[in-house]
């Protein structure tokens, strides 16, 4: 048999570690993994010296905006984001215009997303009105329910998350509490200084939303906790993962890279909730990171305009900024540094978000599963450009930033989606995933 790629270089195998050999990818599956000399012929040869090939990275937490909002980012520009800065799965927030909140608005989001893709795209979903609803849309394959306590009636957690339990779905959660940023936005009255957003969006904010969801959640579904960012909400979750209960952390390569010092001299574009933190809650998620407390990362890529990131009126700013670009970049920067791993870089961005979210086929480097290959180049440096990213959002906390690794190809599905941050896939070439329970 001819494969369509094999791909020469440093294999990244679970179990093994790296191995000197390649791969080979024919009909959008890996055939083969070993030694170049038992590779067969193949059509196609991607080959560097000094390249490490990892399974396909996935981000389980991305914006990519579209629909009424494609003037921030679309389908297509943020699913290059994705593929340029090495990942080739990423699963989508509910947060649009319309939200996906309905199984009509899924099947709608799904057709038009499919028409610009260039990775394979997963979708999140806010909860329906009704049961039966929710139960159509996992049925259309939603990877997960997302609750954004800050705008959510309490009472919804007692009612949503059991039925999600029923379904087996993954309860993704935006934890601070609606009672907390209520309180505090009566004090502050209106937001006008960093000072003020960081006192309405809180440590504490995050704390009481952790304790609230996990209290309502009990034993009946698995949550998973987005962009935890303060050494005592790691602490909630280890005191209820002690009692039994399911829950997963994702952290972001923003919170543990930069601190709310860095957001008073980045001002305006740096501002994401949960904002950045102190150097102590900094230094936890380093500490969770290490001792396996935090299971994932996730960029929160959340692109917004330029001018609306620069708004005089603090109060007006969108919250977000972009990560698709930046992720990989920071991470390995972190390896050269000797502070992560690839095992622990693979495990944060391929393997665990494959397993919370039942991706099957993915995360992992193995004969029989999908083509999603990241190839990294770890002694490649380059100073983080924003107006050099793919997606519309041009504008970084990063901007300036020097870092010393990075994807040189991203394979989706067995076809190069993307080759030294040039996209090479078409619009609609990347697969909408349609999760099974």
């Amino acid at each position: 048999m001819e494969a369509d790629w094999n791909i020469i270089g440093k294999v990244y195998v679970s179990r093994i570690g790296l191995m000197d050999g390649g791969i080979s990818l024919n009909e959008g599956r890996i055939i083969r993994i070993g030694r170049v000399s038992s590779l067969p012929r193949s059509r196609r040869v991607f080959r560097r010296r000094g390249i490490i090939i990892l399974p396909g990275l996935i981000d389980c937490h991305v914006h990519l905006r579209g629909l009424n909002l494609s003037y921030k980012e679309d389908f297509y520009t943020g699913t290059c984001a994705a593929a340029a800065g090495g990942f080739a799965t990423v699963l989508d927030m509910p947060n649009t215009d319309p939200p996906t909140d309905s199984p009509q608005r899924l099947r709608d989001k799904m057709e038009e997303a499919s028409k610009e893709i260039v990775v394979d795209v997963g979708f999140h979903v806010y909860p329906p009105r009704l049961g039966e609803e929710l139960r159509e849309m996992r049925r259309l394959g939603a990877a997960s329910v997302k609750l954004y306590m800050p705008i959510l009636d309490p009472s919804r957690l007692r009612e949503v998350i059991p039925l999600c339990g029923s379904l087996d779905m993954p309860v993704t959660v935006h934890p601070e509490s609606r009672r907390v940023i209520e309180e505090a936005s009566a004090e502050v009255g209106c937001v006008d200084s960093i000072g003020d957003f960081l006192h309405v969006h809180s440590v504490r904010a995050e704390v009481e939303g952790v304790r609230e969801v996990l209290k309502a959640a009990g034993r009946s579904a698995m949550i998973h906790l987005c962009h935890i960012s303060a050494r005592d909400s790691l602490r909630v979750v280890e005191g209820a993962r002690s009692k039994g209960l399911a829950c997963t952390v994702e952290a972001t390569p923003h919170h543990l890279t930069l601190t709310s010092e860095d957001l008073f001299r980045i001002g305006s574009v740096g501002l994401t909730v949960p904002p950045l933190r102190s150097s102590l809650d900094l230094d936890a998620l380093w500490s969770g990171l290490i001792g396996g407390e935090v299971d994932v990362i996730g960029s929160d890529h959340a692109p917004h305009a330029l001018d609306e990131k620069l708004k005089s009126d603090l109060g007006a700013v969108p919250p977000g900024i972009p990560g698709l670009e930046t992720t990989l970049p920071i991470l390995t920067t972190f390896i050269s540094q000797g502070r992560l791993s690839i095992e622990l870089l693979v495990r944060l961005l391929a393997e665990k978000p494959s397993q919370i979210f039942n991706l099957k086929g993915k995360g992992f480097i193995e004969e029989g599963f999908k083509g999603d290959l990241t190839v990294i180049d770890l002694k490649s440096e380059h100073v983080v450009r924003p107006e050099s990213f793919k997606s519309k959002a041009k504008y970084s906390p990063f901007s300036g930033f020097k870092c010393r690794g990075k994807a040189v190809a991203t394979f989706v599905g067995g076809s190069l989606a993307a080759e030294d941050g040039m996209v090479m896939a078409e619009p609609g070439s990347g697969r909408i995933l349609r999760v099974a329970g």
